[in-house]
């Protein structure tokens, strides 16, 4: 798997408050030399990969019934489609956390 520079600033920066901030030197290969390092780092990056999946999930059901939930709420919500857009932007900015 290839880890973004972003995706390994965001582990080390995690790691380092874990009390591994002097395990993280990286052989030429690009891995940690101390394996439990990398071994966090690939349970890490599969927990991040998780997270994607289950957001993704959750914004295409939302997908799903916005159009059953805007019709249901058309004549009693204004701004029902701005609140699911606000949901939208919630999720996203979860996600990339």
């Amino acid at each position: 798997m290839i880890i973004s520079d972003k995706m390994r600033e965001q582990f080390e920066a995690w790691a380092a408050t874990k009390g591994m901030g002097m395990h993280l030197p990286r052989a030429k290969s690009g891995l940690y030399v101390s394996r439990v390092t990398q071994n966090y780092m690939d349970c890490w990056l599969e927990s991040q990969a998780g997270q994607a999946a289950e957001v993704q999930a959750l914004r295409d059901a939302l997908s799903a019934a916005r159009p059953y939930v805007a019709f249901a709420f058309s004549e009693g919500m204004d701004g029902s489609h701005e609140a699911g857009l606000q949901l939208d932007a919630a999720l996203t900015k979860d996600a990339s956390n």
